[in-house]
This record gives C-alpha cells, sequence and structure tokens, in this order.
C-alpha cells in the first residue's frame, strides 16, 4: 500500500535551515547594508544606529577592523586578535563603538568569552558560527538579540540577557545546541526558529509576548516542558516540531488556532486538550506524537486537517464532535491502538487513508452525509468484521477496503455508481458481497486477493460480466 514518508518534511526543513543559516548570510544585502562578504566575510552597514552616514569604511585598528561614521561613532566589522575571553571596547581610536556589525565574530573558532559593553547595539548574525563560544555577557541597555545574531554557536552554553532585551530575532540562537537554560520570561517578541535545535529544556513565556515566530522551538530535543501565555491566541506553524522529550505543555483557553505542524514528532507527549475556541485542527498538527493517549477535542471543531493525529499509536480511543464537517487525508492513519470511532452524522467529506492501518480497530461507522468512500479510506483495518454501508454512498474510491480482513460478508448499495482500482482487494476472509447496481466499467483488480468471494449481482449487469469473465464465484439474480 502506498505511504506517506514519516520525515519527510523534516529532513527537507532541516535542510532548509542549515542552507539558511550555516553560511551566517554572508551574502545577504538588506536595506542599508552593503556587502563586502567576498574579500572581508562582514557587512557594513551604510547608516549607523544613530542613523549617520559612512565617513570612512574601512579601518584597521590593533585587533580590530572598524567603519567610521559622520557622526564620530564606530561599528566594530571583525575582530583580527586571538584571545579566547574578550571584551569589546567601549572605544577604539577615541571613537565610542555603539554596534558590532554584522558578521563581525563569524566563523571565529578562538573566542570562548564575550563580553559586550552598553552602548554598541548587535548587528545580524554577529556572532554567527563561532564555533568556540561558550559564555555571552550583555550589559544593561541592550534591547534586541537580532536575527542569526548567534545562530550556529555549538558549544555557547550560557546567556547573561539582560531586563531591558525585549526581542529575539529570526534564527537569534538557532543551533546553540550547548545552551540549556536561558531567560525567556521578559521576552515580548520570539522570532522565527528563534531557539530552533538549541538545548533549551524548558520555555515559560512572558505573558507581555505580542509575537511568537513559527519554529521557534522547532527540533529542541531537550525540551520538556512549555508554558504558552494567555496573551497568545494562536500556535504558530511547527512550533514544538521534533521536540522528543516534550511532555508538558499549557496553553491558554483563550487560543483560536493551533499551526501545521505544531507538535510534530513530539513523541513523549502524553496528553492535549483542545480549547473550546479552536474551529480546525491543522494538518500534522499532533502527527508521530507515539505516547500521546488522551486527546479531548471540543465541540465547535469543524476540520481535522491532514494527518493531525498521524501515526498516534498511543490513541486507544477518542470522541470526535457533532460539530465536525471534514475528517482530512491520512487523519488518523497508522493509529493502531484506536481500537474504536464513531463518526458523527454531520460529517461531510472523510478523505484518501484517514484511517489507514488502525490495525487494532473493531469498530467504525460511516454517517449518511458521507457519499464517496476515498481511496485507502479504510484499508488494512483488519479487525473491523463489519461495515454498514448507507444508501447515499455513489463512490467507492481504490483500494477503500484493501486488506480489511475480518470482514466475512459486505452489502454494496444498489447507488453506487463508481468502483475504483481494487477496491476490495485483499479482504482475504470476504465470502459474500452483494451489489445490485448499474455502475459502468467495473476497473481491473477489483476483487484481487479476494480468493473466497461470491458476489451476488443483477443479471446482466456490468459487475456480472466482470465476475463471470474473471472466473470469479457469482450468483444472478
Amino acid at each position: 500500500m502506498a505511504t506517506i514518508s514519516k520525515r519527510a518534511f523534516c529532513i527537507l526543513l532541516s535542510l532548509a535551515l542549515l542552507l539558511t543559516f550555516a553560511s551566517c548570510k554572508k551574502d545577504k544585502t538588506a536595506e542599508g547594508e552593503v556587502t563586502t562578504a567576498e574579500t572581508t566575510g562582514y557587512t557594513v552597514s551604510e547608516k549607523n544606529p544613530q542613523g549617520a552616514e559612512i565617513k570612512e569604511k574601512e579601518i584597521t585598528s590593533g585587533d580590530y577592523v572598524y567603519t567610521l561614521y559622520s557622526d564620530g561613532n564606530a561599528t566594530v566589522n571583525r575582530y583580527l586578535g586571538d584571545s579566547k575571553v574578550l571584551t569589546v571596547p567601549a572605544e577604539i581610536d577615541l571613537h565610542p563603538v555603539t554596534a558590532v556589525g554584522g558578521n563581525a565574530f563569524s566563523g571565529n573558532t578562538v573566542l570562548e568569552e564575550v563580553t559586550v559593553p552598553a552602548g554598541a547595539e548587535l548587528e545580524r548574525y554577529a556572532f554567527c558560527a563561532a564555533k568556540a563560544l561558550k559564555t555571552v555577557k550583555l550589559e544593561d541597555e541592550f534591547t534586541e538579540i537580532p536575527e542569526g545574531c548567534f545562530a550556529d554557536c555549538e558549544a555557547l552554553e550560557s546567556v547573561a540577557l539582560p531586563g531591558t532585551v525585549k526581542k529575539v530575532g529570526d534564527g537569534g540562537f538557532y543551533n546553540c545546541v550547548s545552551m540549556s537554560d536561558i531567560e525567556l520570561s521578559q521576552l515580548e517578541s520570539i522570532g522565527s526558529y528563534a531557539f530552533a535545535y538549541s538545548g533549551i529544556t524548558d520555555a515559560v513565556l512572558s505573558e507581555k509576548l505580542t509575537y511568537l515566530g513559527e519554529s521557534a522551538f522547532h527540533g529542541c530535543r531537550y525540551l520538556k516542558s512549555a508554558s504558552l501565555p494567555d496573551s497568545l491566541h494562536g500556535i504558530p506553524a511547527n512550533l514544538f516540531t521534533s521536540c522528543v522529550l516534550l511532555s508538558d505543555v499549557s496553553f491558554s483557553d483563550e487560543l483560536k488556532t493551533i499551526g501545521a505542524y505544531a507538535f510534530y514528532g513530539c513523541y513523549n507527549l502524553p496528553e492535549i486538550t483542545i480549547p473550546a475556541g479552536v474551529t480546525v485542527i491543522s494538518e500534522y498538527a499532533f502527527g508521530e506524537c507515539g505516547k500521546l493517549s488522551e486527546v479531548s477535542i471540543p465541540e465547535g471543531i469543524t476540520e481535522i486537517g491532514r494527518a493531525a493525529f498521524y501515526n498516534c499509536t498511543g490513541i486507544g480511543e477518542i470522541t470526535l464532535p457533532e460539530s465536525l464537517k471534514k475528517i482530512g487525508a491520512y487523519a488518523f492513519a497508522y493509529c493502531t491502538g484506536l481500537s474504536e470511532m464513531k463518526i458523527p452524522d454531520g460529517v461531510e467529506e472523510i478523505e484518501s487513508y484517514a484511517f489507514a492501518d488502525c490495525t487494532s480497530m473493531e469498530k467504525i461507522n460511516i454517517p449518511k452525509s458521507v457519499t464517496v468512500l476515498a481511496e485507502y479510506v479504510f484499508a488494512g483495518c483488519s479487525k473491523v468484521e463489519t461495515f454498514e454501508l448507507h444508501e447515499n454512498i455513489a463512490v467507492v474510491g481504490p483500494c477503500a477496503f484493501y486488506e480489511c480482513k475480518g470482514v466475512r460478508e459486505l452489502r454494496i448499495p444498489d447507488g453506487v455508481e463508481n468502483f475504483g482500482i481494487a477496491a476490495f482487494a485483499g479482504m482475504k476472509s470476504l465470502e459474500k458481497l452483494y451489489y445490485y447496481g448499474d455502475a459502468d466499467g467495473i476497473p481491473d483488480y477489483l476483487f484481487d486477493g479476494t480468493e473466497n468471494v461470491t458476489v451476488y449481482c443483477k443479471k446482466g449487469s456490468e459487475m456480472a460480466k466482470f465476475v463471470k469473465e474473471n472466473d470469479i464465484k457469482y450468483t444472478e439474480e
């Protein structure tokens, strides 16, 4: 049976992230920057934080290369020394240092500890991929950790963020795998991938948080607990993707949205209660949460998205709300612990593979509002013994009942107008199938691997012709 790759998304995303941050953006030119990566490896801002323009672009003084601006202030662009412990100077050649420039220390393999004085702003990727850097001390007055500032600093263990820091930009601490503890409670803005693949173990976010970017904690494999503030009304896409140790998460009852892949691959997450304000469970939101066993879905949910609970093998039972209208493709596929499913009468659409390989499933109903049985929708549900198909069903899709090995008798409504290829293939226990309708064009392999079946059909029908031509036992009536 065709399947989807369980980790394809994560692999592709990881590759994209590596391409994004590993180069420390040396070749990226933003508005207000002059790129000089080809010759120097750093970027020079056309204006400094005070808005002054360049007076002299490149000056070497001792261990530093800096840019002098028209207001007399300097920006450190490159460190040429080999010190393991360093304090960035407050002045160079009597010029106040007001910024540490883009990529100024990127790629440094010696520096282990750095102190940045008050009054010197950090620019994007300032310390990106400084592989030996373990400790960062920022004095008061800093308000922001900019984009990629400490990305890929794999040895970084300790960052003393002053209380004045309110924002961490996109990828600010991306792949800081050794950083297990950092104060987050004062942050009001956390960018996309800000702490992705870092070593943090818990994330308690501020009630003042107003912005949380996608994938902010993606791949934090040591993260065990997270607390999201009441001020957050939406969980961004990929927020905790592949946080395999995450077992305790809390969020507001005021939550309105749960983004795609939000908890994908959180293998140790044991339970989840979805707030009443949420109306859609997005695609892959809880996919691959292997230990998820308790799920509470409130009334008001209208859609369970594609693979929302894909391969959640720990779920034994789940109650779907009466408000539900759509069950997406692969929504419960490979939920091998799921034993029974009561689908509400209002559900209008069940997409392909929705319950594929639910190998412990014993009972499942098909509401009268569903008219199409999509491809592989019940494939591999080997313990189900009875499917009751109502008269509104018009289409039985390809492999819809593939390898439903527990079914001995199946009655197909006369109103079915279309059968997909191999719709009943592999039903090894099927002994009787009743269908007296007039579907045109019976497809190949309809009963492939279903050797013991006798088909009861309408005399002279396309089904009668098909079973005769394929030497399948039949009774015409």
